[in-house]
């Protein structure tokens, strides 16, 4: 289905040529939101799984009900009992989670909700007593359902069985529009090239008869033998050639190249882990029922022309398109571009000067500016409109395959002074931003940038975090110590934290929070008067300590930074000395360390598979380190003023907190650069790839959020201002 992907850009880029702005925003929200995910299987067993991991029955089911309806009941009445297997497996691998993390309340939740529509199901007889057993995976009925081998192979079904479906779904005629295009110019290719060849038989001596002749046996000349020459006769004519029938492939092809290949090591075989192989399904070569013939483009200069010449090859569904598929959606979209126009779109592109050069790999590049939208600014926002210039400089050029490529850029103005933080919830629709005055922003960063929550904390906020399984609240850390969790619809502050009023902070100076993404609980870092630095983790609901870390070192080390892993079961500390620690939740231990600066480490963050771990210092290095290989270096590269404090108006200067991001595809990260942002690709050097505006102010937070082919990157700068850019992702 990822010819789908393809069809949601020809959608977009449709709207776009007519200048339906507020329907391509409301699109990009709907797929944003979309529960089907693309139709990607790979996406929606991850989906799955996270809810099960995270105890969300509810999410869980919904999510099941949704996929039941919208696919399941299509299905011939012979898959029904397919179905209920794969849906009672998966709630079966919800009990066993449950028991394994000892979460006696979900496990007796799962079973006072769905006891009246399980109890006459004569599978789930057995498993009502799960509750009162002390060892259920030493009993000989459960046990294989707490192997290893159980779970992988319920993954790998589940996962078959979807990509099955997919496969033989029927499409609507947009997404089967360009394979009847290319059937449809194929036949007219064969048609003139039959009539070339009529032609040529009409001016042989003998053409009357060889016509006869052909007639008579209802033959054609074969496209690969040339016109007949003076003299030929009926015996001169070669049978036309029957192309064979294309092999009728399905997703499963995908599946034999990768064991095709030279064997990997063993400890590359223990490093692949299932999840991974899931997750790369989608980034293998295609099979050839999804191949597209890539033709040549009769013309690019505009929309229409394009369109009518040029073709798209898709090679995989996660992994992309191919570079001439790349090259072509470039040239359709190019008009977004710097150095472009297109009337018909509405935004007049001019050519401006040069900007600074930047040296991030000690090689410099002139970077132009940006394409931005043109409709009147509103309230809170503010969109930039390029200089009027010479049109004989504006000439096309191609962006290379696989660039970047900026549809937008608005600015938020709410703030007055100095804007310290600003972060994305985990849907990525909305934003909270802090400046240095204490006051905090929550705005829409899907449709119109509107305020929609605002805070006054009176003090500079050290920390900013988003509740993961709960969007309406999040938490913030100020200077004074306080701790706080606000509710964005109620617009109010539900309860503070601080040394008065608990004991495991007092005489403590707060440095930073994160709240897990599973569990209802935030890990704050304290620098207590004495001794070494801790983390301590607090329960959100009842404010209590649950667990106490500390810090493995000298005794002033302090954790700057850190970041759970997808399940809250490990964090990665930056510290104060530049080395970095990881600690395991469950054991309470340090069970990794390693240097990574020869300063302070500022900001840190996994990668979105948590395979590796990278850190921003005060050395303006950025360092990542494998972290399913102690040891392995992936990346130490300089970047210009990465983490150069900022002057303020008020003679003060600021430290900037969030200094980069990553793409969700792990391939790509923004980084703060030079005062303003770049977006490099992951390597052991960073190579640059785009670098966005800015207000001519330094920037001080960045943040990151995807959703299919588009993204949004955020730049908090000094001014107060907050850069919107929206990129389309290659």
């Amino acid at each position: 289905m990822a010819h789908l992907q393809y069809v949601d850009e020809l959608v977009r880029e449709y709207l776009l040529y007519r200048g339906f702005s507020n329907t391509l925003k409301t699109f990009d929200v709907e797929l944003k939101a979309d529960k089907d995910k693309g139709f990607r299987v790979d996406k929606l067993v991850e989906q799955l799984t996270q809810y099960i991991y995270a105890y969300d029955l509810t999410a869980l089911r919904e999510l099941w009900a949704h996929l039941d309806h919208r696919i399941f009941t299509r299905l011939e009445q012979e898959f029904t009992p397919a179905v209920r297997k794969l849906e009672n497996a998966v709630l079966k691998m919800y009990v066993v989670n449950a028991v394994v993390n000892g979460k006696a309340d979900k496990l007796n939740e799962f079973f006072t909700r769905l006891a009246s529509e399980l109890q006459g199901q004569g599978e789930w007889k057995d498993w009502f007593l799960i509750p009162f057993l002390k060892n259920p995976e030493e009993s000989p009925t459960f046990a294989v359902h707490f192997t290893r081998q159980w779970q992988d192979t319920l993954l790998v079904s589940l996962h078959n069985f979807l990509a099955t479906i997919f496969q033989v779904m029927p499409l609507p005629t947009l997404a089967t529009l360009e394979q009847d295009a290319t059937r449809a110019k194929r036949l007219q290719e064969e048609n003139d090239s039959l009539r070339h060849k009529i032609a040529a038989l009409m001016e042989l001596p003998n053409a009357a008869a060889l016509i006869s002749a052909l007639n008579n046996a209802s033959g054609v000349t074969s496209s690969n033998s040339g016109p007949p020459g003076p003299g030929s006769s009926i015996q001169d004519v070669i049978p036309p050639e029957v192309p064979q029938p294309t092999d009728l492939m399905d997703d499963f092809y995908i599946i034999a190249p990768e064991g095709g290949g030279s064997q990997p090591s063993s400890s590359d075989s223990q490093v692949k882990t299932l999840k991974s192989l899931i997750r790369n399904i989608g980034g293998l070569p295609s099979s050839p029922i999804m191949g597209r013939k890539p033709t040549p483009a009769t013309s690019q200069s505009t929309l229409l022309s394009h369109s009518s010449g040029g073709k798209m090859k898709i090679t995989s569904i996660a992994g992309g398109v191919s570079a001439d598929s790349q090259h072509k959606r470039s040239s359709s979209k190019q008009r977004l571009g710097p150095g472009r126009s297109s009337p018909n779109v509405g935004v007049e592109v001019s050519s401006s000067s040069a900007r600074p050069t930047l040296n991030v790999h000690g090689t410099s590049t002139n970077v132009s500016r940006n394409v931005t939208s043109t409709t009147a600014p509103q309230r809170g926002r503010a969109r930039e409109i390029p200089p009027e210039g010479n049109t004989a400089a504006r000439q096309p050029t191609t962006p290379p395959a696989g660039a970047f490529l900026i549809l937008s850029q608005e600015h938020y103005m709410e703030h007055k002074v100095a804007a310290s933080h600003c972060r994305f919830n985990a849907s990525g629709t909305m934003v909270a931003s802090a400046d240095v005055d204490g006051v905090i922003k929550v705005w829409d960063a899907a449709q119109t940038l509107k305020t929609v929550a605002s805070f006054d904390t009176k003090s500079k906020l050290l920390g900013l975090d988003w509740i993961s399984k709960n969007e309406r609240y999040f938490m913030a850390l100020s200077a004074t110590g306080n701790v706080r969790l606000l509710d964005t619809n109620l617009s109010r502050i539900l309860w503070e934290l601080n040394g008065e009023n608990n004991s495991n902070l007092k005489g403590s100076r707060l440095l930073n929070l994160a709240c897990s993404p599973i569990e209802p609980a935030f890990l704050c870092s304290i620098a207590p008067s004495q001794g070494q630095g801790k983390l301590l983790l607090f329960d959100i609901k009842t404010k209590q300590l649950q667990r106490s870390l500390t810090l493995n070192g000298n005794q002033n080390l302090l954790a700057n930074c850190f970041a759970f892993n997808h399940n809250g079961q490990l964090v990665a500390v930056g510290c104060s000395d530049g080395s970095v620690q990881v600690f395991d939740m469950r054991r309470g231990s340090c069970i990794d360390t390693w240097p990574a600066h020869t300063g302070p480490a500022l900001s840190l963050q996994l990668t979105p598979d948590d395979t590796a771990c990278y850190t921003a210092g005060s050395d303006n290095k950025i360092c990542g380190r494998s972290m399913t290989q102690s040891g392995q270096i992936l990346c130490e590269a300089t970047i210009p003023e990465l983490a150069s404090p900022v002057q303020l108006p008020t003679n003060t200067s600021l430290q900037p907190t969030q200094l980069f991001a990553f793409h969700q595809s792990g391939t790509h990260v923004l980084v703060r650069c030079g005062g303003g942002s770049v977006v490099c690709q992951v390597g052991s050097q960073m190579e640059r790839v785009l670098e966005l505006s800015s207000p001519r102010s330094p920037t001080m937070a960045i943040d990151w959020a995807s959703a299919n082919q588009c993204s949004t990157c955020l730049n908090a700068h000094a001014n107060g201002h907050i850069t919107v850019s929206t990129l389309l992702t290659p």
